[in-house]
């Protein structure tokens, strides 16, 4: 996985690429506090160069909508493509988080 970090007024972009397997659950984890340091309104997640991910890779985007929900932000899944959509769309995300 490959990541990066924007910082909006109000919103985090947080940009994923590659995959998101079980391998980068602490390079995921460690990231969390950075997205949520300046208590944004809304983190967003562009996974539009997110090439693949597993179900511990679906489990990371349930741990961060739960620390972002609890610190009063939402959190947006932006251009899923691919497999990463049909799983996303599969386990029913949208019941958790937007979808654009």
């Amino acid at each position: 996985m490959q990541h990066q970090i924007e910082k909006h007024a109000s919103s985090i972009e947080f940009r994923l690429a590659g995959e998101l397997v079980s391998t980068d659950r602490k390079t995921f984890e460690a990231a969390i506090p950075d997205l949520l340091e300046t208590s944004p309104r809304e983190i967003v997640v562009d996974l539009k160069r997110l090439s693949y991910m597993d179900s511990v890779g679906l489990g990371m985007l349930v741990t961060l909508y739960e620390r972002a929900r609890n610190n009063g932000a939402a959190v947006v899944l932006r251009q899923p493509q691919g497999t990463v959509k049909k799983l996303l769309e599969t386990a029913a995300f949208d019941r958790l988080m937007r979808i654009e």
